[in-house]
């Protein structure tokens, strides 16, 4: 996983990124085996997650897995909830369209 990297790595587009990652061979198998490269739509997916960080969600429950598990997290809480709050400026709020009602 991406905790393998140990050099600090410092990139400002998501482009930036997928290219590092297949450059490096990371990538993702299915459970046949075959490799999937990374895009910028599953690099979003995975920033979404907080499994990458060591939380596991089912079922409405949480459960830190670095607390009860050997669990080498891909990234730090802390960049986890700066990717969110990054994310989150960028989510444009669409203005609700109102119709007048008709009279009959």
């Amino acid at each position: 996983m991406l905790a393998t990297i140990h050099e600090p790595y410092h990139f400002s587009k998501g482009e930036e990124i997928v290219q590092f990652l297949d450059k490096n061979d990371y990538h993702r198998k299915t459970k046949k085996g075959r490799k999937i490269k990374m895009t910028k739509q599953m690099l979003s997916d995975m920033f979404k997650d907080p499994f990458c960080y060591g939380i596991l969600v089912q079922n409405g429950q949480s459960i830190d897995l670095r607390d009860i598990y050997d669990f080498e997290p891909a990234i730090t809480e802390d960049i986890y909830n700066k990717v969110q709050q990054l994310t989150y400026r960028r989510i444009k709020v669409k203005a609700r369209h109102t119709t007048p009602s008709k009279r009959l």
